[in-house]
């Protein structure tokens, strides 16, 4: 009875850091789409690509709420690809900024945008 009980309570737990996190990354996303309509230039094509990885992540959190092992896989998939286009390789940092824990491409013209 006792475990129903923390099953449920983990379950509520999950799905409520689920939609949290979906309106954060909603927010990204919303914010680099509408800046990319707004009379700048259109991104290149692996900018895009990000992006549908981006909005891979958004449909596998909301779809976790319904079909949990779907949502889970491919929440983490897109995960998996969207950080891989936007922060692999890492590039070390400038001595300088050594004791930093910022990490990603740094190599002298700051953080890479997507």
């Amino acid at each position: 009875m006792a475990l129903v009980v923390v099953s449920r309570a983990l379950k509520l737990v999950a799905s409520l850091v689920a939609v949290a996190a979906a309106v954060l990354w909603l927010g990204f996303f919303v914010e680099h789409v509408t800046e990319w309509f707004s009379g700048s230039p259109a991104p290149p094509p692996g900018v895009w690509v990000a992006q549908l990885a981006h909005l891979g992540i958004l449909v596998g959190l909301i779809a976790s709420l319904r079909w949990r092992l779907v949502g889970s896989i491919t929440t983490v998939v897109s995960a998996l690809l969207f950080f891989a286009l936007t922060v692999w390789p890492p590039v070390p940092l400038p001595d300088d900024r050594a004791g930093s824990v910022v990490s990603g491409r740094l190599g002298g013209e700051g953080p890479r945008k997507c």
